[in-house]
């Protein structure tokens, strides 16, 4: 059969095109039929719908086994743009039988010129597809991939990055066309398959197996680090790049620096850090950074926040170290410009790393750190959570390892917890303070007298849960509220005065309920302690408030000698306690 009117039956519709793709055709007429299918379905995505009929996918995946270049292109063609986000196109095939697809790699083998479009069929059938990719992905699939890398390098990094099954991902990983594809990635800025890759790396950097390999074979992806500070340091920029390229640079730049931004969550990417120190550290200081007008460039932000996560890799951290005073002085001398506040916070987020370190430490608090860090715990300031979070962080790590904690345990600190106490509603911001609340009266119980009636004030509020920002109301995290409410306990013990000062009876009574109420034996334990130090020291309950304890009390009574008696031996010291508490006459 070799006339036919083909425009005719494409105006008939799909149903006259099954009609004749079940004739016996010429190979010239069913190339044709897959090139005009190909082209409307590039054209017109309502036809991505309507040819998306088993009996036409059964017609073009038959001419996949063709050993004619023009047939196979077109076959080739019509898979690519069918399975464009086509779901049911993708689903059709695999009822047909995946195996029959296998036949592109051997199309991309034995016609260089078709290597795009087949890679690209590939790329397009693994999109939302594992079962596909469970199928297709073999030793005639990375041998296909590896002839494509010299011509399709873009496009083999989109197949790679439609995978999703796990399984074929780390064999990929595994396989000897990946090294030469790190091998052979560019690092040429203005080239998109540059950021295609490096896109495509921070997306798999949490597989162990890539960073196996990866580790190895990633000079490319330093020469680019090195090209981005070396384009953007230049005076020159943005003028030193053509200016149809410079998206594309900024694109690149962006994209490496996140890459080496992620390195320092896991331990293999993070020795990688070892060449790009002294050149981020150069670039982050260089400027007049300390201007109160100076606007520093994008850029510079995110190499600090790079040297902010080196820092927290211990074996890098002397070698910033050595620049400690000038990280000290962006994080509290450039307040007064807003422009600074991404560099201030990684600033004081690389403090926080020194802080870890005892001999730093010590170094840090001799020269004067706790007044810069308290100079910045202000209302204003409370809008820059990561800010206010780190510099917690760092009075936490000063409790721990100060030699002298009487360096620690003064006004400052007691000021840097007040304001946050006072302004801050994010509840695991408030939780640090509280810790470090905790760790300097261990230290020093007398620091109590300090707080007078503001702190203690601040410190109720906290134990209420007053303007906490809850992510899921519903379902508060009280973990915060508990931990401020033991402090509280503590002080009401060590100074019976304190309820007398704050004339906030009710809320601390309501404080001490709900640590009442719940399942942890050390909160509870604690508040009956308190409760019993009261009565034996002539404090008398309300009555309202010795009936509510009355029968929370009660409650747990039962529910413990209803228990194991392993459980009840466990919870002895809070049966003694309740006991003696529901001794009491009224």
């Amino acid at each position: 059969m070799t006339n036919v009117n083909l425009n005719q039956i494409f105006d008939n519709g799909v149903d006259s095109i099954i009609q004749l793709i079940k004739t016996d055709l010429d190979l010239s007429n069913k190339s044709e039929i897959m090139q005009r299918i190909a082209d409307q379905c590039r054209d017109d995505e309502k036809f991505r719908q309507i040819y998306v009929k088993k009996e036409i996918l059964e017609f073009i995946v038959g001419l996949l086994n063709c050993d004619n270049e023009h047939s196979a292109l077109q076959a080739c063609r019509c898979i690519v743009n069918l399975t464009y986000y086509n779901e049911p196109a993708r689903n059709i095939l695999l009822e047909i039988g995946g195996d029959k697809l296998k036949n592109i790699s051997l199309i991309i083998e034995a016609f260089p010129n078709l290597r795009l479009v087949g890679i690209s069929a590939y790329a397009n059938l693994f999109e939302s597809c594992e079962k596909l990719q469970e199928i297709l992905i073999d030793d005639g699939f990375k041998k296909a991939i590896s002839l494509c890398i010299n011509d399709c390098y873009e496009t083999v990094i989109r197949t790679l990055n439609n995978m999703t099954s796990t399984n074929k991902m780390n064999e990929c990983f595994k396989s000897t066309f990946f090294v030469e594809l790190l091998d052979k990635t560019p690092s040429d800025l203005a080239d998109s398959d540059f950021s295609e890759a490096v896109e495509y790396f921070i997306s798999v950097l949490s597989f162990e197996e890539f960073r196996k390999v990866f580790c190895k074979h990633s000079e490319a992806i330093f020469k680019g680090y090195k090209s981005a500070i070396d384009i953007i340091v230049s005076p020159l920029f943005p003028k030193n790049v053509d200016e149809q390229d410079l998206n594309q640079v900024c694109m690149s730049i962006k994209l490496v620096f996140d890459l080496f931004d992620a390195f320092y969550q896991f331990t293999e990417t993070a020795k990688l850090y070892d060449s790009i120190i002294e050149l981020t550290l150069a670039y982050t200081l260089h400027g007049n950074i300390y201007k109160e007008d100076y606007i520093p460039a994008p850029t510079q932000n995110h190499t600090c926040e790079i040297l902010c996560h080196i820092a927290t890799v211990e074996e890098f951290l002397s070698r910033i170290w050595d620049k400690h005073n000038e990280f000290i002085k962006i994080a509290f001398e450039t307040s007064k410009n807003s422009r600074m506040m991404d560099m201030q916070k990684h600033s004081i987020g690389i403090i926080q790393s020194f802080s870890t370190n005892k001999e730093y430490v010590s170094i840090l608090l001799k020269e004067g750190i706790m007044e810069k860090l308290s100079s910045i715990f202000n209302e204003n300031n409370m809008m820059n959570q990561p800010l206010i979070y780190r510099s917690l962080s760092v009075l936490q790590n000063f409790t721990i390892l100060a030699e002298d904690k009487n360096i620690v345990c003064n006004e400052f600190a007691l000021n840097m917890i007040i304001v946050t106490f006072k302004y801050m509603t994010n509840i695991v911001i408030r939780y640090s303070a509280v810790q470090a609340l905790r760790n300097i009266l261990n230290f020093k119980p007398e620091f109590s007298e300090l707080l007078k009636e503001e702190g203690l004030n601040a410190l109720i509020d906290v134990c209420l849960g007053k303007d906490e920002a809850q992510e899921k109301k519903d379902q508060p995290d009280k973990r915060v509220r508990f931990e401020a409410t033991r402090i509280l306990v503590r002080l009401l013990k060590e100074n019976k005065s304190i309820k007398e000062t704050l004339k906030r009876d009710s809320d601390i009574y309501s404080c001490l309920l709900e640590n009442l109420r719940t399942d942890y034996a050390i909160l509870i334990k604690e508040v009956m302690e308190l409760l019993i130090d009261f009565h034996n020291n002539g404090i008398i309950l309300p009555n309202q408030l010795n009936l509510q304890v009355k029968e929370i009390v009660k409650e747990k009574l039962s529910t413990i000698l209803a228990s194991p008696k392993d459980n009840q031996l466990l919870n002895k010291d809070i049966l003694e306690l309740f006991e003696k508490f529901l001794a009491f006459k009224d």
